[in-house]
């Protein structure tokens, strides 16, 4: 008998104990959960100011790369033109080479 009783204010007493143990934990959880859905906001905030950042990087090498192939086009007019006036300056020396022979003879 005493220790049927004894068993039952056991089991009396651990009763409470374990709902306060479970409102604990459960409220715990809550916590948790919490700063898990916090945590994913500040993740997702994060990968769009990334995302802003990338979409900027990437226009910004758009930019560059239509100035770069604006002076290439730039570069490549210049050499053709320098490659005429290379042309014209032999052309006149040439001349000039021709004059010079009709001067002296």
């Amino acid at each position: 008998n005493n220790n049927n009783n004894n068993n039952n204010n056991n089991s009396h007493e651990s009763v409470p104990h374990r709902s306060l143990e479970i409102s604990l934990l459960a409220a715990r959880i809550d916590q948790l959960d919490g700063a898990l859905v916090g945590l994913a906001e500040l993740k997702d905030s994060e990968l769009r100011i990334l995302q802003q950042r990338s979409q900027k990087i990437t226009q910004k090498m758009s930019e560059w790369q239509a100035k770069i192939e604006d002076f290439e086009q730039i570069l490549d007019e210049s050499v053709e033109q320098n490659g005429r006036s290379l042309k014209e300056v032999q052309e006149l020396r040439a001349d000039q080479g021709t004059l010079s022979n009709e001067v002296s003879s």
